[in-house]
């Protein structure tokens, strides 16, 4: 019997929360992420945004 192992895709993501307006966005993990860095300006208040979590997303192939 052969059995045919699917290829498995970890896709790496980012979570940034402003500090003033509290808006999340999720984006693709960037080299150098880590939680609590402080990233770009919010798009909706222009407050500071940070990572507040880093996850993987997995995909069968």
């Amino acid at each position: 019997m052969i059995f045919s192992k699917k290829k498995e895709i970890v896709e790496p993501y980012s979570v940034e929360e402003c500090g003033s307006c509290k808006a999340i966005s999720k984006r693709k993990f960037k080299e150098g992420d880590y939680i609590f860095k402080s990233t770009d300006k919010c798009s909706s208040c222009n407050g500071q945004m940070l990572v507040v979590k880093v996850f993987g997303e997995v995909f069968k192939e």
